[in-house]
């Protein structure tokens, strides 16, 4: 391929040559060269045999901020910042001593914001093919760079679901072979992860194997996904009741290249189905066996931190899938514990009441974690609506909620006027909402109990955001605990002592780095607490 501006331009063996036209002097070509480079949308840079530049770009002036004029004849250290300038100086020479073209990837905060540039430098060879000098091309990437940080953030959020998630997660490849299993998987099943990768699925009896390879082949032929029960064996030869919801897994060019199947362990259900037919002596025991298991999974479910940027419909089917998977059995065994205490209560001592009971209490709090789950997903990936939002009148509003839900309990409240803000209405909302709670919450067993919410005077952020803060003087906590408590799940005080699900400032965190800002909290044991949010 060649490009002759009337012998300015050549392209040889793929890299460009310039060379001097036999009938205009080379000022004029650089002139020519200049206009016709000053029109792409890239910088553009052109050095010589000593990497001293010879002309560059508008794009390329404006990036480093020197006129062309005066940028002639000075090397890469003088065009670039000190902390990329080593870098592309390096680049320079290696391109001239092995006349191999270099590309670097570098960040540049000049402009108060994180800006991510590509620079691809290639040899400049005369018709001889001598080595005469340095291409550099260089692109704006940030938006690429934001979207693989995004689509990063996103797997790591749905690799700690499969591995945070008390459900068995079993991915096959084409051959009907494990190729993911994670550590619930390896808790029900027995299997470490070692024994059953690239294996045929160890847990399907052979009675069933015939039957179940039959549903793998369709969906492996682009079947819907299928929701039965079914009896799987563990290592040990033990079986055990199962549900199971399985689909196609898709490649990135929507091509079926695998099947996922989420296991959810029904035999607590089963046990308890056979048990009130049964009415035996041993439905206490199961009870509380099967609580404190589903106890010990909701504390090994905290998810992981992350900054989400933006929605992921795999993500999203993910979250859901599992949900109706964990609210089916829960609601079948709420349902006949519930029967059980109405229809039984009187055959039952105290204690044994007490099972039931926590049994219901257990499922309606799983059902809870359940729906903050769904609600702390939705706020990763809905899109936002961008108004004037007046963070004052949504403050009052929850604090008037909060008084009409406590007996006309007596709190002090100082609230600032005029806390005005871009963002979406409805997210803010609900994290105005979750900080109000919370404040009144845990300042409930103080008998002077004050909370203010305003705007810091002197905004310790750089990039100039606004920064909100809402202080209470109740319980507090210990500073050192202040990085965990935006985590989802994480709790600093039992639910007897202060109610909740410990995913409301995970939330506010969520809905912040939505809006492209940050959250921090201070306290301290019985000094009371004070959460920050820039926006």
């Amino acid at each position: 391929m060649s490009h002759d501006f009337d012998g300015i331009m050549r392209v040889r063996h793929g890299s460009p040559t310039f060379t001097a036209r036999k009938h205009l002097p080379w000022e004029a070509d650089r002139e020519l060269l200049q206009s016709i480079l000053n029109l792409a949308p890239v910088s553009v840079f052109v050095k010589d045999r000593m990497g001293r530049l010879q002309f560059m770009s508008s794009a390329a002036a404006e990036f480093t901020g020197i006129c062309p004029e005066h940028a002639i004849g000075k090397d890469s250290s003088a065009l670039f910042p000190a902390d990329i300038a080593a870098k592309v100086v390096s680049a320079d020479w290696m391109v001239l001593d092995t006349g191999e073209a270099q590309s670097l990837v570098f960040e540049d905060v000049r402009s108060g914001s994180l800006r991510v540039y590509s620079l691809v430098e290639r040899p400049l060879r005369d018709e001889k093919g001598r080595m005469d000098g340095i291409l550099g091309t260089m692109h704006d990437v940030t938006e690429q760079w934001n979207a693989e940080q995004a689509l990063l953030a996103v797997n790591d959020k749905l690799q700690g679901i499969v591995t945070a998630v008390p459900a068995a997660v079993v991915a096959l490849d084409l051959d009907l072979r494990v190729k993911s299993w994670n550590p619930a998987a390896e808790q029900i099943f027995g299997w470490t992860e070692g024994e059953v990768i690239g294996s045929y699925p160890p847990f399907i009896p052979e009675y069933e194997r015939e039957l179940t390879c039959e549903r793998m082949r369709q969906s492996l032929n682009g079947a819907s996904y299928f929701d039965v029960e079914c009896r799987r064996v563990r290592k040990d030869g033990t079986q055990i009741d199962m549900r199971l919801c399985s689909a196609p897994l898709h490649d990135a060019h929507g091509v079926i290249n695998g099947i996922i199947g989420i296991f959810s362990d029904i035999t607590y259900q089963k046990d308890v189905e056979r048990a009130l037919q049964a009415v035996n002596g041993s439905l206490e025991d199961r009870v509380r066996e099967r609580t404190l298991a589903l106890e010990d999974a909701i504390r090994r479910s905290e998810l992981s931190r992350s900054d989400l940027e933006a929605a992921n419909r795999e993500l999203n089917a993910f979250t859901v899938s599992v949900s109706h998977d964990l609210r089916g059995p829960l609601t079948i065994i709420s349902g006949y514990a519930r029967a059980f205490l109405d229809h039984y209560s009187q055959r039952l001592d105290d204690t044994g009441r007490g099972l039931i009971s926590n049994v219901i209490w257990g499922c309606d709090r799983m059902n809870h974690l359940i729906n903050s789950l769904l609600r702390l997903a939705r706020f990763s990936q809905a899109e936002m609506r961008f108004e004037t939002v007046d963070l004052t009148a949504l403050a009052w509003e929850s604090i008037q909620e909060a008084r009409e839900l406590s007996d006309a309990r007596l709190v002090e409240v100082q609230i600032e006027d005029g806390m005005i803000v871009s963002g979406d209405q409805e997210m803010l909302r609900v994290a105005i909402d979750n900080l109000v709670r919370n404040a009144w919450k845990f300042t409930r067993k103080c008998p002077d109990a004050i909370i203010r919410i305003g705007r810091l005077d002197r905004n310790p952020d750089p990039d100039g955001k606004k920064v909100f803060f809402i202080r209470d003087n109740g319980v507090g906590f210990e500073s050192g605990q202040a990085d965990t408590l935006f985590k989802a799940f994480h709790r600093l005080h039992s639910t007897s002592e202060f109610e909740g699900t410990g995913i409301g400032l995970a939330t506010v965190e969520r809905i912040v780095l939505r809006h492209g800002g940050y959250a921090w909290a201070e306290g301290a044991v019985d000094q009371g607490a004070c959460i920050y949010f820039a926006l």
